[in-house]
């Protein structure tokens, strides 16, 4: 007996309550029930997957430019389609900044030391590069090299490439003492 809609509800109470009675559809329709549900979370789970390591791989490529262009200019960058964009020619400034004697200098210091030194001069270059509207192009050794006016040329970039050097000696005086 599959069919119990033609018997009265006492009847089907009988029936289901017959010691001998099994029933396969029923779990063969929960088991059908449980695969689809089942395959729905996976597909859930991996596009949640997919999106979360997009957004993991946008945020480390977002940190490593900020870690060369201003937050202004990261911001312009990552909007960017099709990355940085062709080659062009223009006008722009270029800061190098650099430790006097620094070969001495590590010659006297612990390697340890050294870098310490080499961490603070460079972060507080870059502070006042980035404070200037400038970018990051290299760390070279213990020099540092910003420009200024790039990737968009504006024309305040002379005037903030020499406010920048102005700041950071101010800076570096002050770091000294």
């Amino acid at each position: 007996m599959d069919d119990f809609s033609n018997l009265s509800p006492p009847d089907q109470l009988f029936v289901f309550l017959d010691p001998a009675y099994v029933d396969i559809f029923r779990p063969m329709r929960d088991a059908v029930i449980l695969l689809v549900v089942t395959g729905l979370f996976a597909a859930v789970v991996a596009r949640m997957r997919q999106v979360v390591l997009r957004q993991t791989e946008a945020e480390r490529d977002r940190a490593n430019l900020a870690r060369y262009f201003s937050p202004a200019i990261v911001d312009q960058l990552t909007q960017m389609e099709g990355g940085l964009g062709a080659v062009k020619k223009q006008d722009a400034a270029v800061l190098f900044a650099d430790v006097v004697d620094f070969t001495g200098f590590a010659e006297r210091q612990s390697p340890e030391e050294t870098i310490a030194m080499l961490r603070e001069f460079h972060a507080l270059v870059a502070e006042q590069i980035f404070k200037h509207d400038g970018n990051i192009d290299k760390y070279i050794g213990d020099a540092v090299m910003g420009t200024f006016g790039i990737p968009n040329p504006e024309a305040k970039y002379a005037a903030d490439s020499l406010a920048c050097a102005r700041a950071t000696l101010t800076a570096v005086k002050q770091w000294n003492e």
